[in-house]
């Protein structure tokens, strides 16, 4: 065997020897940051849905009246709206039982809905009868 082949097949063994504890430390190294990854993402994704569990309780509750305020200054020139013009009234959470009028305002799949004519419909169902006021955002990632 030539000698220039002794030599090269000496120093890949000395170097695979030399560098076997650093290879061996960088692939812990790596596999510790993938069960770090592993786990942040399995508490994030549990906070998530504690947090979506949490919207959906608050969405549930059924809404509060406030105490009455003081009465508003009259208008420009003191009339009542349009005819037949009931004005908004906010319902709560769309409630599947309920039935809703002209001028009622709902929360539904997170958005806001305007009810344009008597019904039971659920929001986004007829497009007649409810109109989308506010349409839900996007979710904010990895905000803390």
């Amino acid at each position: 065997m030539p000698l220039v082949d002794e030599l090269a097949r000496a120093v890949a063994t000395t170097m695979k020897s030399a560098l076997g504890p650093v290879y061996d430390r960088l692939q812990q190294i790596e596999q510790s940051a993938l069960r770090q990854q592993a786990e942040a993402e399995l508490l994030y994704t549990r906070e998530l849905s504690l947090d979506r569990e949490r919207l959906a309780a608050l969405e549930a509750r059924p809404p509060v009246a406030g105490p009455p305020g003081a009465d508003g200054a009259a208008g420009r020139d003191g009339l009542p709206g349009p005819k037949g013009d009931p004005g908004m009234r906010y319902r709560g959470v769309y409630q599947e039982a309920s039935g809703y009028d002209l001028g009622d305002v709902v929360t539904w799949a997170g958005g806001a809905w305007h009810c344009n004519e008597k019904t039971s419909d659920r929001p986004g169902e007829s497009s007649s009868v409810w109109t989308l006021i506010v349409k839900r955002g996007r979710d904010a990632k990895g905000a803390r």
